[in-house]
């Protein structure tokens, strides 16, 4: 299972397909490329976008994507990304829910079992979403 909770084999076959990502069926124009760049880089973010994770990101690209968005891939990167492959997931197992799951899937999972929104995961939500709480809940007092 991947980190969002969707399982490989139940994505349907054209988001797996070689041939589709070899079409020119998903392509790079210049608004996107400039938004992956500015994602990549964190401008607009209070918190700086660490090289791994622009370099793991760049590696799980097929090429024509890498070149398409025109990030560097060479084998300093490639290196690197091997590097974090190993480390990565170590350190990833001891970190606590609250660092490891995003904000508004941890209120969701909190509001279903009747919990109050804990102070870590409202500023995970300001993170991710902009704001302490999500939308469809009042705000706790």
């Amino acid at each position: 299972m991947h980190a969002v909770g969707v399982r490989r084999q139940d994505l349907p076959a054209a988001y797996l397909s070689s041939s589709t990502l070899a079409s020119d069926m998903p392509g790079v124009n210049a608004l996107s490329r400039e938004f992956a760049h500015r994602l990549l880089h964190g401008l607009g973010s209070l918190l700086p976008v660490p090289d791994w994770y622009r370099v793991l990101t760049t590696a799980s690209m097929p090429q024509r994507f890498r070149v398409e968005f025109s990030l560097p891939y060479s084998e300093q990167e490639e290196a690197a990304a091997h590097k974090v492959r190993e480390w990565l997931p170590r350190i990833y197992r001891r970190l606590p829910d609250v660092l490891r799951i995003m904000g508004p899937y941890q209120e969701a999972r909190g509001r279903l079992i009747g919990s109050r929104v804990e102070v870590l995961t409202r500023a995970s939500n300001r993170f991710w979403i902009g704001r302490a709480q999500m939308r469809f809940r009042e705000p706790e007092h």
